[in-house]
């Protein structure tokens, strides 16, 4: 066993005195080789050019779904996809208030209303069991977001949205390639939605796939993105619906296939090294890694840790600061509370604050701070700590043992 060690936050040695590894996300030479071979082919389409055609396709393939909608954001890939799924003004949308702006964004563009349920405070996330309480006679879509690359259960989501005539959207921009009970996310519910910026796993400088395996929904979000033109060529083109120019462009389109090439080797590599680092500080008495129960898998957009103050001695703001004076990259919290911002304290005082944004049967009150206590008390119990494909062993190896360190200290 491990000596209890002064922590460097007292005067003792740091852990890791080295820097993480580091790479790039664009391969210059073959992306600018991709980009130069598809300027030369001829000029570049206003619409649903041949690098849209293939991208669709390999995305199609990859996922093995029937559709695939390219969009100009992972955000436009929401939106989409919710209209698609016929949300409409005054329909209430239930998803999760940690996550980013992006997932509400295309419910309040629809006029409908996002519902935050309370998470699961052992895995961060909305599951069957938070969301039930919610569900009304206005639910149309349940809307999980896959959490930091780890997947949510969609097994109980998917029944208790059968058992209500709901739809799913999933949400895995920070989640390419992760699986539930074997199953890729973005493949289980009803649609899907992957973001392509520079953030996540893979990059196309901007952009977003929606999946999905009903046509009526490919359809549709296929008009929508694409200011209604139809571009099928059964039909005519004019436009038979409002819509909005949600087009990923050609550019990104290459830039998106080059990255597809290597995106199964990168979330591999990521899962490789979150479950290093599991496995290494296993069995630390209120501490430990968000991960998937067995047989599914995490794409570990970074690495979460859930810190028990009772158990562990310490909460995840002090956790943190001890780990940053060791030298690991951390911060705490992971994710902000949506219900903690600006734009919803003021919804909650007013539903009528924003004239752009008018929902039927908003109500005063709907976004109390205090409604999510679980995701509340993550302020103080979650902490990320850097965890990408160009981390080294040695990177991992350091990160647990200044885990350790810090924990050991904290017990006593």
């Amino acid at each position: 066993m491990e000596a209890r060690e002064a922590l460097a936050l007292h005067g003792g040695p740091k852990t890791k005195t080295t820097p993480y590894g580091t790479g790039v996300k664009h391969d210059a030479t073959a992306e600018a080789e991709a980009l130069r071979a598809r300027l030369e082919a001829g000029p570049l389409p206003l619409a649903m050019g041949p690098s849209i055609k293939e991208l669709r396709q390999k995305v199609q393939e990859m996922f093995g779904v029937r559709f695939c909608v390219p969009t100009s954001s992972g955000t436009a890939a929401v939106h989409t996809a919710l209209a698609a799924l016929g949300v409409t003004p005054g329909d209430e949308v239930i998803t999760t208030p940690v996550t980013d702006h992006g997932t509400v964004i295309g419910i309040m563009q629809l006029n409908a209303i996002p519902v935050f349920a309370d998470v699961n405070p052992a895995t961060m996330m909305i599951d069957a069991g938070t969301i039930e309480p919610h569900i009304t006679s206005r639910t149309r879509v349940i809307l999980p977001v896959h959490l930091a690359g780890c997947p949510a259960d969609m097994d109980g989501i998917c029944r208790l949205a059968r058992k209500h005539g709901l739809k799913v959207l999933e949400d895995c921009a920070q989640s390419w390639m992760a699986e539930w009970n074997g199953r890729l996310v973005g493949t289980i519910g009803d649609a899907g939605i992957f973001s392509i910026n520079e953030s996540k796993h893979i990059s196309a400088g901007e952009g977003g796939v929606l999946l999905t395996n009903d046509e009526e929904v490919a359809r549709y979000a296929d008009l929508f993105a694409d200011k209604s033109y139809n571009r099928s060529g059964q039909g005519p083109i004019d436009p038979v619906m409002p819509a909005l120019n949600y087009r990923m462009s050609e550019v990104n389109a290459v830039l998106a296939i080059e990255q597809l090439k290597k995106v199964r080797e990168v979330a591999a590599r990521r899962w490789e090294l979150g479950e290093r680092l599991a496995a290494e500080i296993e069995g630390l008495p209120g501490i430990r890694l968000l991960r998937p129960p067995a047989g599914s898998k995490s794409s570990y957009w970074h690495g979460v840790l859930l810190v028990d103050k009772e158990e562990a001695g310490v909460d995840g703001p002090e956790f943190t600061r001890a780990l940053v004076a060791e030298g690991i990259s951390a911060s705490c919290p992971v994710s902000r509370n949506l219900l903690d911002w600006p734009l919803f304290r003021r919804l909650n005082e007013d539903p009528r604050a924003f004239p752009t944004y008018i929902a039927p049967g908003l109500e005063k009150g709907r976004f109390a701070l205090e409604s999510c206590p679980n995701v509340l008390a993550l302020a103080t119990r979650s902490v990320r700590v850097h965890l990408n494909e160009f981390c080294t062993d040695q990177d991992i190896d350091e990160t647990a043992r200044a885990i350790r360190k810090v924990a050991r200290w904290y017990r006593g």
